[in-house]
């Protein structure tokens, strides 16, 4: 799935079958970068 933004807020996308499901205007990041990992 890709997390993505419009006028309406945010979704995610599956690219294999097409399905959207939509998020509302908050929402957690879908990946979180190397860098904000916090350590053990």
């Amino acid at each position: 799935m890709v997390q993505d933004r419009d006028f309406d807020g945010y979704f995610r996308k599956c690219l294999q079958c097409g399905r959207i499901v939509d998020l509302g205007m908050e929402v957690a990041p879908l990946a979180v970068k190397s860098d904000e990992r916090l350590a053990a």
